[in-house]
C-alpha cells in the first residue's frame, strides 16, 4: 500500500523530519517542480548549510529567484532549521540565540505565504532542537503559513512533535506546501503531519529512500541531515537534474 507521500501527484516542496531505525534524528528536504524556472536548480551543500542554487541561470531568472533560491537547511551542534524559503535563516537565528519557547509561527511573524498567483505557495518550516547530553527529550516541530480560500489573513497552523526512538523502527513526520493534486490553482496542505515508516540510517540512504516515494515526473533534488547522538552531523545531497 502507498503511503500518502507516494500517492501525492505534486506535493510541492516537502520537510521530513523524525529518527532512523538506529534511533538518530534526522532532517530532509525535498523540491519538485512544474516549470522549468523551478527544475533549473539543484541543492549544494556550504558547510553547515544546505542551499538551492541555479542549473541553468538564464532558465531560473524566468521565474522568481528570490522564491528559488534560497538556505534549505542550516544547523549547529544543537539547532537545525529547515524550509522551502527564506525564512529558513529567521528560524535558525532565532532558535540557535536561544528564542525557543516561541512557536514556528512566532518566529516566522515577518514571513507571509509567498506571491505566486495563483497559487500563493505556502511558506513550510521545521526545527529540531539537539540534546546531545539527553539525546531522547530533543524536539521537533513543523509549521505553515499559507492561503485559504479568498480570505487574505494568513492561517498559520504549528505542529509540536516528539521524536520516537524505538530498536528496529523509523518514524518520520512530513509536510508539503501542497495536497499533491496537479490541477490549477494548486491547493495547499491540509491536516496534520503524515507518517512515514523509515528504514534507512544514512544519509545517502534516506535521500534514496525518500527520493524513491517522490514521483519522479516532478523531482527537482532531496537533500538529508542525520544528528547522531554524539553530537556529529552528516548529510548527503541528491540531485535529479544537474
Amino acid at each position: 500500500m502507498k503511503n500518502r507521500l507516494e500517492n501525492m501527484e505534486y506535493p510541492g516542496r516537502g520537510i521530513i523530519m523524525g529518527t532512523t531505525r538506529k534511533q538518530q534524528l534526522f532532517c530532509a528536504y525535498f523540491v519538485t517542480g512544474r516549470s522549468a524556472s523551478s527544475q533549473a536548480r539543484r541543492f549544494v551543500n556550504r558547510g553547515r548549510i544546505i542551499a538551492t542554487e541555479p542549473t541553468d541561470p538564464e532558465t531560473l531568472a524566468k521565474g522568481n529567484p528570490d522564491l528559488l533560491i534560497y538556505n534549505a537547511i542550516a544547523w549547529n551542534d544543537n539547532v537545525v532549521a529547515v524550509s522551502n524559503g527564506k525564512q529558513t535563516d529567521s528560524v535558525f537565528t532565532a532558535t540557535a540565540c536561544g528564542i525557543d519557547n516561541l512557536s514556528i509561527s512566532n518566529v516566522t511573524r515577518q514571513w507571509n505565504y509567498e506571491p505566486d498567483k495563483p497559487n500563493f505557495t505556502p511558506r513550510i518550516s521545521g526545527r529540531m532542537i539537539i540534546t546531545p547530553d539527553n539525546y531522547r527529550y530533543s524536539t521537533m516541530e513543523l509549521g505553515i503559513i499559507k492561503k485559504k480560500g479568498e480570505e487574505k489573513q494568513a492561517v498559520r497552523e504549528d505542529f509540536r512533535l516528539a521524536p520516537e526512538f524505538s530498536d528496529g523502527n523509523g518514524k518520520a513526520y512530513g509536510i508539503t506546501t501542497y495536497t499533491g493534486v496537479n490541477e490549477e490553482p494548486l491547493p495547499p496542505y491540509e491536516g496534520e503531519p503524515f507518517t512515514l515508516p523509515i528504514e534507512a540510517y544514512s544519509p545517502p540512504g534516506l535521500c534514496e529512500e525518500l527520493g524513491d516515494m517522490v514521483n519522479r515526473d516532478f523531482m527537482v533534488g532531496i537533500a538529508a541531515v542525520i544528528f547522531k547522538p554524539s553530537g556529529k552531523a552528516e548529510h548527503s545531497i541528491r540531485n535529479f537534474r544537474g
